[in-house]
């Protein structure tokens, strides 16, 4: 049986904002007064030289960046999105929270550091738009909730960071504006999750299905998931799983579907 319990403990989650598959080794950092010895504002420019970070001609072996105020941002230039997709493209984003930065093999790593509630608000936000209804907005935060701390440092080298910001995990494009509709979902869910035989579910979700899901196994590595087995929207499609040219050639409704 699938069900929702809540987590107790929120944990820090560390988000890999620019990797070092990104093949950088200069990155832009607009700020705000930072709280450290070495108190740095405005634009920024960090390097890699010499096996060394550099900023302002001085080097260090790891840079962290915390706001003041914890209602600060800072602002990443250039991030890669869309990694391995035709739509790739370098956006700009803001996030809360603290910022570190490491030299991995010549090539810039940099992490965000925040609570899971606060990171999950804005996924639901770069995953979803604040117009979608309540309900839907309180399914999204519940599924991105329990998808990554069932695959936290699945995708990626866990001794590093736990998830990604784009899509292979889940898109964190950083502070945008938030609504009263997205604020209240994070509310109604705070810490909940979906479980199965005691354990939180790995609840991978998309934007579209066709009208009918695929099988785990099908799609992802790793042995069948009984909750993540092949459905069909509506009765009357039950029909089309065995006839692929006529599912793909007629207009059937679905609930992911204009024509529903």
């Amino acid at each position: 049986m699938t069900k929702i319990e809540s987590i107790k403990q929120e944990p820090i989650i560390k988000v890999g904002i620019i990797l070092p598959e990104d093949e950088l080794t200069k990155i832009s950092i607009s700020i705000p007064k930072i709280d450290s010895d070495n108190v740095v504002s405005g634009d920024i420019d960090i390097k890699i030289y010499e096996d060394k970070l550099s900023l302002d001609e001085k080097a260090y072996e790891e840079i962290s960046l915390t706001p003041d105020d914890p209602d600060d941002t800072l602002t990443i230039n250039r991030v890669p999105a869309g990694r391995g997709f035709h739509w790739q493209k370098k956006i700009y984003i803001k996030v809360p929270g603290v910022v570190n930065i490491q030299n991995i093999d010549g090539f810039i790593l940099l992490i965000n550091q925040l609570p899971l509630e606060q990171y999950i608000k804005y996924v639901a936000i770069s995953e979803m738009s604040t117009e979608c209804p309540p309900a839907l907005l309180e399914a999204q935060t519940i599924a991105a909730r329990s998808w990554l701390l069932a695959n936290r440092g699945v995708n990626h080298d866990s001794s590093l960071f736990d998830v990604c910001n784009d899509d292979c995990c889940q898109r964190y494009q950083g502070i945008t504006e938030l609504s009263d509709e997205v604020e209240s979902a994070i509310h109604n869910t705070y810490g909940k999750v979906l479980t199965y035989n005691n354990d939180i579910c790995d609840a991978r979700y998309s934007k579209c299905c066709g009208g009918i899901t695929e099988s785990f196994e099908n799609v992802w590595d790793g042995e069948p998931l009984s909750y993540l087995s092949s459905i069909v929207d509506q009765e009357k499609m039950v029909e089309y799983p065995d006839n692929v040219e006529k599912f793909i050639s007629s207009n059937p409704k679905s609930f992911c579907s204009e024509h529903y």
